[in-house]
């Protein structure tokens, strides 16, 4: 773990780019007045320390960039800390007491912004200031099952689902309250899985590594800005309904020729395109080529939106894009609140219409059969080649 200190005046830069060989975690010290800067890249702090005062730094998270704290240690005049998000992720872990951040600011700018508690104190909380809280921004709260926001006080409060309240944040009065939406973490499964591929201008790129204002080659709009990148982490465990959650891989060479180009993993009720008509690809499982696996760790699904629902090439496959139907606060966990400015979309929005049954269906169904066997044969003959 790389030990980073931030001395009194100084300010770190943290990229992408920056290069720690067990990943990008922070554990050391911030001087006071201090300034740390996360572009684009996901940042763990461990026990992040300073001398007894931290009163007037600045934290600055921008461009997909996370900050994570899971310890705070000696923060005893936190409460004048500045975080900026700017289409960032500001994360605070169960073990840090958030009543330490009674008066921290937090600015919400451009781009989706996300605040995540890991627990809140309902007490001490409540003078903690979220200042620009707007269109695709979030707030979530581990354990809260319900939220509630007065416009006239300006607080949303959160509770269980024994009704107590578990925590209080002030987003500000008079935002409109019909366009603050509540979710309890119930989510549809519609997106690709880490480490998969789609087609841009350039080379192809990791859904995990695109950003908003990237390009990606789409069917009907061609060269696509992205609007929007979210992603979901599943824990086995917590799954209720297996069949909905748990990935589908679709082996190499499965859909035709070189389709997909390596295996392709994408979630059960994710559409691929077939003859102008949407798929979800739990109805494509055939237990060979096309199988639902059995993860017994988490696993990270990401979502890529544009401005309209189009198909997109993943591993050469064409697949959806995510269209929002309503569901894209609960992409990011359970007990959040979302500013929404847009109406959700219709599954009618969809580009090209979602089919279920029939004989373009079973067309394609065929196909995948006649690939299994075909890829049989190869497998095979690899094998007995090797034997040889």
């Amino acid at each position: 773990m790389a030990v980073v200190n931030v001395a009194a005046g100084a300010t770190r830069n943290v990229t992408q780019d920056t290069n720690f060989a067990d990943g990008i975690k922070l554990n050391g010290t911030l001087g006071f007045p201090s300034t740390l800067n996360v572009n684009g890249a996901d940042v763990v702090t461990g026990n992040l320390a300073n001398a007894g005062v931290l009163g007037a730094n600045f934290v600055n998270i921008s461009n997909g960039g996370s900050l994570t704290t899971n310890g705070l240690v000696g923060l005893s005049a936190l409460s004048t800390t500045t975080y900026n998000l700017n289409g960032g992720s500001l994360n605070f872990g169960p073990q840090v007491d958030v009543g330490l951040l009674s008066a921290t600011t937090i600015n919400m700018g451009t781009g989706a912004n996300s605040l995540n508690f890991g627990s809140l104190d309902v007490g001490v909380l409540s003078s903690l200031r979220i200042n620009g809280f707007s269109q695709d921004d979030s707030i979530n709260v581990e354990g809260a099952t319900a939220a509630v926001y007065d416009a006239r006080s300006g607080f949303i409060q959160f509770s269980n689902a024994a009704g107590l309240p578990v925590g209080v944040v002030n987003v500000g009065t008079g935002l409109p309250a019909d366009k603050i939406v509540y979710t309890n973490g119930q989510m549809v499964y519609t997106c690709f899985a880490t480490g998969t591929r789609l087609r841009t201008p350039g080379r192809p790129v990791a859904v995990e590594d695109l950003k908003v204002g990237d390009e990606v080659m789409t069917l009907r709009q061609g060269r696509t800005r992205v609007k929007w990148v979210g992603k979901r982490t599943v824990d086995p465990a917590k799954v209720r309904d297996t069949k909905k959650a748990f990935p589908i891989r679709i082996t190499k060479g499965a859909l035709g020729q070189n389709l997909p180009h390596r295996d392709l993993v994408v979630s059960p009720d994710h559409c691929l395109f077939f003859e102008d008509r949407l798929f979800t690809a739990a109805l494509l499982v055939n237990g060979t080529s096309i199988v639902q696996e059995q993860p017994t760790g988490p696993f990270t699904y990401y979502h890529v939106e544009f401005e309209q629902h189009d198909v997109v090439f993943a591993e050469g496959v064409a697949a959806e894009s995510y269209l929002d139907t309503g569901n894209r606060a609960s992409l990011y966990g359970g007990g959040v609140v979302t500013f929404r400015s847009e109406a959700p979309k219709k599954w009618d929005d969809t580009c090209f219409p979602m089919t279920f049954g029939g004989p373009v269906l079973a067309k394609l169904r065929a196909t995948i059969a006649e690939r299994a066997v075909a890829l049989g044969v190869a497998e095979a003959e690899a094998q007995m080649a090797l034997a040889s």
